[in-house]
């Protein structure tokens, strides 16, 4: 890889706005990947989500080349990285974190997700994601395995508590 191991990229506000309307039509492991740049990440931290999505370890150029992503510390113009943090709305954070769980579970399970997805929607609440996220890790950790289903469930808890 040519790029500096601790060069870091950030959802640009184009992103943000991708991972509330969904109208790209990205596949779902990609749109995955992209809610993992919530905060800024480095090339190590991004062939770690890679792998554990099972994305090719460049795959953040897609995401650039899309200006869903940017380096991180530019201003705020079209297609760099601005400084917002995680949206404070309950319900934004719950539309995010169901998402998220669901873009997934499907991306590691493909149709057998299909069970857990029926119980994901009778789901109302942050809270009820926030129970059910213990059972989304342990579906992702027979799929893939523990060290990449943690890394799924962290990113999971952060988006439902909005940290």
């Amino acid at each position: 890889m040519s790029e500096s191991q601790d060069v870091s990229y950030r959802r640009t506000e184009r992103g943000d706005a991708e991972v509330k309307a969904k109208n790209l039509r990205l596949s779902p492991k990609l749109r995955a990947g992209l809610f993992f740049f919530d905060r800024p990440r480095t090339l190590a931290d991004i062939e770690a989500i890679a792998q554990t999505l099972g994305l090719k370890p460049d795959f953040h150029n897609e995401l650039v080349s899309l200006k869903l992503v940017a380096l991180a510390g530019m201003g705020g113009a079209e297609g760099e990285a601005p400084a917002a943090a995680e949206p404070d709305d309950p319900l934004e954070r719950y539309r995010m974190a169901h998402q998220f769980m669901n873009d997934t579970v499907v991306a590691a399970l493909g149709l057998k997700s299909y069970l857990f997805v029926l119980k994901m929607e009778r789901c109302a609440t942050l809270a009820d994601l926030r129970t059910l996220s213990e059972e989304h890790r342990a579906a992702i950790a027979k799929a893939l395995d523990a060290s990449r289903a943690q890394l799924i469930h962290a990113q999971l808890l952060r988006i439902i508590d909005g940290t």
